[in-house]
């Protein structure tokens, strides 16, 4: 049955991408990650030791949280019908992927350094990943490292990382950065 899902949400996803108007998954998330990490400064010592075991909560409630939440309306939708309960496996399955929404995005911001409008790409990377994108250079638009000297290192190496992968597109067709 699983092989069927992802299969069909491969489809769904190739057919239709990321519908704009449709909330994504990731952006309740978001949300759920900001209002544990809220909670959790609250109640936790503001020490290394306290921020430390901070993340390791949410680092384990989010996932768990996540499973639990999906897994319970999984099983609902199938106890109600099992082609149902496909149907929910195929929709989470589409949105998991985002393969087609995550080319459309990257491909916004290469034509956006091609032409080249900054401004404009940085607002195209913006739609793909989750920090401020505002001190972006050029280089870094295209998938590089974050300008240090104007936004520091907020994200980490992790962000850097993620960054990266969700140009991967446009970087990977050619360093527009360089172009600039």
């Amino acid at each position: 049955m699983i092989s069927y899902a992802v299969l069909g949400g491969f489809v769904l996803d190739a057919v239709f991408g990321d519908p704009a108007w449709l909330p994504h998954p990731v952006v309740y998330m978001g949300k759920a990650i900001s209002a544990l990490e809220k909670g959790l400064r609250a109640r936790l010592p503001k020490t290394p030791k306290g921020e430390l075991w901070g993340g390791r909560i949410l680092a384990f409630c989010l996932p768990v949280g996540t499973f639990a939440l999906t897994s319970l309306i999984c099983i609902g939708a199938a106890a109600l019908h099992p082609l149902l309960g496909l149907a929910v496996q195929m929709f989470w399955c589409g949105q998991a992927l985002a393969a087609k929404g995550l080319v459309q995005e990257s491909t916004n911001v290469y034509r956006e350094l091609l032409k080249p409008d900054l401004p404009a790409a940085r607002t195209a990377v913006s739609r793909i990943v989750g920090r401020g994108t505002q001190a972006l250079t050029a280089g870094a638009t295209a998938g590089g490292r974050r300008d240090q000297s104007r936004c520091g290192d907020r994200g980490g190496k992790r962000q850097r990382w993620r960054d990266r992968a969700a140009v991967v597109y446009a970087a990977g067709r050619r360093s527009a950065g360089a172009d600039l």
